[in-house]
C-alpha cells in the first residue's frame, strides 16, 4: 500500500495527496496497517483512505519529536526560531491554490475560503 494517492479536485485537477502518518519528517504507514476513509461531506463519496494512528504510532511520533527537539532546534536562539517560524508563515501564504482548494473540498467549504483561511492561519504559526 502506498502512502499517497492521486486525487482530482473539482476546481484544480489532479495532484498527489499524502495519506500516511507524518512522523520523523516523512509519511509512513501505520504500525497496525489500519486505515479509515475520508468522506466528501457534500456527496458522501469516499475521497481516499488514510492511515489510522494507533497508540504505538503515537509513541513513535513522540519519540521522534523529542529527538528532533533535542537536536539543532533546541540550540537555536529564540530570535532565530522566531525568524524561521515567520519564514514558515510566509511559505504558507504562498501555498499553491491546488493544495488549499483540496483541503477545503475535503471539508466541503465554499471555494472562496481557501486564501482567507490560509492568511488567518499563517500568523498563528
Amino acid at each position: 500500500m502506498s502512502v499517497s494517492v492521486k486525487i482530482k479536485t473539482p476546481q484544480t485537477g489532479e495532484y498527489e495527496q499524502p495519506t500516511g502518518l507524518f512522523i520523523n519528517n516523512e509519511f509512513v504507514k501505520s504500525v497496525d496497517g489500519k486505515t479509515f476513509d475520508v468522506i466528501n461531506p457534500s456527496t458522501e463519496e469516499v475521497i481516499c483512505a488514510v492511515q489510522e494512528a494507533s497508540e504505538k504510532d503515537v509513541d513513535i511520533a513522540v519519540a521522534a519529536a523529542r529527538k528532533a527537539f533535542n537536536g539543532p532546534w533546541r540550540k537555536e536562539t529564540p530570535e532565530n526560531r522566531g525568524k524561521l517560524l515567520v519564514k514558515l508563515a510566509e511559505l504558507l501564504r504562498r501555498t499553491p491554490t491546488c493544495l488549499l482548494r483540496s483541503r477545503h473540498w475535503i471539508m466541503a467549504r465554499p471555494s472562496a475560503w481557501p486564501r482567507t483561511s490560509m492568511y488567518l492561519a499563517a500568523p498563528v504559526v
